[in-house]
């Protein structure tokens, strides 16, 4: 499926825009014990080989927790930022939106891991809802119910730096018109150049390769995919793109 339009708030709304957990589709209106009463909180790898054919990488880090594939059916997605994790009874995040509001998400899902989740990363809930405040000047959070702690997601980069990957990913699938980079069905979105040089053609004449951590990036030769591991910053976005992908079918 193709990556949501990264520029929308319908699709990714700040947290006081999303539904209360009364009106959303398929969520408990009924809260659990003590749930709407929250603990108060405070504030050098080598680059993956590039090939003209698509292989499976090699997992470079520990993968956060283990989780299903989104829904298409969403509606939305709440993104934000991980600020800790203060698991005490249940699994919790205190998180920041794009607003730059805080809030916490609790998973009724006790099995839940967060351990891996590290601060700084994106967070990715499908259909997210908030739980009303349980007093005036309250703010609420927003509660994962139980057998859906499996479909968040997370992604390795910052909020500001998913929403900027995300926009880029989009005009690269607006300019092929959503299909597929080299038509080998996997539903990538691909560069059609060098993302260093620009080059249109590998050395020789040849194919792009790609990048077989990611599958997006193609590169002319070794030489500009070395300087774009590097200068360009592809040793972080790597793992973003890839994340993405996965998160979004892509």
């Amino acid at each position: 499926m193709p990556l949501p339009d990264f520029t929308s708030t319908t699709l990714f709304p700040p947290f006081v825009s999303l539904p209360l957990e009364s009106d959303a589709p398929g969520q408990s209106s009924s809260p659990s014990p003590s749930s709407t009463d929250l603990p108060s909180y405070a504030e050098s790898n080598p680059p993956p080989s590039s090939s003209s054919h698509p292989t499976s990488p090699t997992p470079q880090t520990a993968p956060p927790p283990s989780y299903s594939s989104t829904t298409t059916t969403s509606t939305h997605f709440l993104l934000a930022q991980v600020k800790q994790n203060m698991t005490i009874t249940k699994p919790t995040l205190v998180v920041t939106d794009r607003q730059g509001t805080d809030f916490a998400i609790t998973f009724e899902d006790r099995g839940v891991d967060l351990r891996p989740v590290k601060a700084g990363w994106t967070v990715v809930v499908p259909g997210a809802a908030r739980v009303a405040p349980s007093a005036e000047g309250k703010r609420g959070f927003v509660r994962v119910p139980q057998g859906r702690g499996t479909g968040v997601h997370y992604l390795p980069a910052s909020l500001g730096r998913v929403f900027e990957v995300g926009a880029q990913l989009n005009e690269v699938e607006a300019r092929q018109g959503g299909r597929d980079g080299d038509g080998d069905g996997d539903g990538a979105a691909e560069a059609e150049e060098c993302v260093s040089c620009g080059a249109t053609e590998g050395e020789g004449g040849g194919k792009l390769m790609r990048c077989t951590g990611c599958k997006w990036v193609r590169y002319c030769n070794k030489a500009c995919q070395k300087k774009d591991w590097g200068e360009g910053g592809h040793k972080n976005d790597c793992k973003v793109f890839k994340a993405m992908a996965i998160t979004w079918g892509s």
